[in-house]
């Protein structure tokens, strides 16, 4: 979680989905948006590459991205809530880690597991980064994505948490 992160992004580490929110341990699942709390939580993906979707089974509709990590190294999911209900919940990939200025950021260590909370973009200089953005439907009883894997021309997603797995396939004419 960001308001744990600074000076020591490794102290409150946790594995998705479920965030320690505080320094007692308590967690919150970051895959529901039951949870009534603000918050924002900053991942690292394991290998080259990142992903993440988002459902609505009410209007049958999944949305997700996929990046190379060494693009994007990072993914920031937040949650807004007013007045007891959830208001907003953002999904960002980025360069990113830890959401703070650059003097704060280099007064101490914040690089987690190696990777730096930042990215620096000299003068003049010029860096291209690729992303892919797809929309699919769904079944209205789709539970969520529990991989995500490309193969050739294709997206396939594998559905989460139930004993017969379903699958999508996204024909998918982009390539990093």
């Amino acid at each position: 979680m960001q308001h744990l992160s600074y000076p020591d992004p490794h102290r409150y580490e946790y594995k998705w989905p479920m965030a320690i929110n505080d320094t007692l341990g308590t967690t919150v699942n970051l895959t529901s948006t039951a949870e009534s709390i603000n918050y924002v939580s900053t991942h690292l993906f394991d290998g080259d590459t990142g992903w993440i979707t988002a459902t609505s089974p009410a209007t049958g509709t999944l949305l997700g991205y996929i990046w190379k990590t060494r693009d994007y190294p990072w993914l920031n999911v937040w949650q807004d809530v007013r007045d007891g209900k959830p208001a907003a919940k953002g999904l960002e990939f980025g360069t990113t880690g830890i959401g703070l200025p650059y003097q704060d950021l280099l007064a101490v260590d914040t690089r987690f597991h190696g990777v730096n909370s930042f990215f620096y973009l000299d003068a003049l200089e010029t860096v291209t980064k690729t992303f892919i953005g797809f929309q699919t439907s769904i079944p209205t009883d789709y539970k969520g994505v529990q991989e995500l894997r490309m193969e050739q021309a294709r997206l396939i997603l594998t559905e989460k948490d139930t004993a017969h797995p379903r699958t999508i396939q996204i024909n998918n004419n982009y390539t990093f």
